[in-house]
């Protein structure tokens, strides 16, 4: 039985078999979508777990009188649900907050951190990375640092990519690139 035919009985007849076996028969290729992402460090488990769900709703949304391959509509999904939770488990750009407290306040924060049960050893490694992500984000060019600096509210105030691609000549899509090449960089120089 071809794909095509095991999603129609899985939306015509709830068939668990079906489903089961189509599961089973795009499991390798769900595992290569998340293995893409593996340097994140993030549990490869969840990322496969999650292509899955992508892949369920792909299943659920499929229109069989379409003539196209099952897998290639339902690598979108899968990609979608696998991104959707890096998104959510990888926040490695958590600077603007950090970047905009003052000493005193960070020196409280500190306290309140100890008194919540965080140890000294952890808010010292905590300090640590932050001085990293702010070395890296020094050793941008000129261009792409004001481009991180007026996209995450560095200097104390946000703005949309729409804005900021009309300070520098830019479209909006030719910023968002630069904002991932730039996150790219960084997380691969703090690796």
């Amino acid at each position: 039985m071809n794909d095509v035919e095991l999603v129609e009985r899985i939306q015509n007849f709830n068939d668990a078999t079906s489903l089961q076996e189509l599961t089973n028969r795009h499991s390798k290729f769900v595992i290569f979508m998340a293995l893409k992402y593996k340097n994140f460090n993030v549990d490869i488990e969840d990322m496969i777990s999650e292509g899955n769900i992508g892949l369920l709703k792909a299943v659920k949304s499929f229109d069989v009188s379409k003539n196209v391959k099952f897998i290639t509509y339902a690598k979108f999904y899968i990609r979608k649900y696998i991104l959707l939770y890096l998104n959510k488990n990888y926040s490695m750009l958590k600077v603007p907050v950090v970047k905009r407290v003052e000493v005193p306040i960070m020196t409280t924060i500190n306290e309140e951190l100890l008194s919540n049960g965080y140890s000294v050893e952890d808010i010292i490694e905590k300090q640590d990375l932050m001085g990293n992500i702010i070395n890296c984000i020094n050793g941008l060019t000129s261009r792409d640092k004001s481009i991180m600096i007026e996209r995450y509210g560095l200097n104390g105030a946000t703005k949309t990519l729409s804005q900021i691609a009309a300070m520098f000549d830019l479209t909006k899509e030719r910023v968002r690139q630069i904002l991932l090449m730039i996150i790219v960089r960084i997380r691969l120089q703090l690796h």
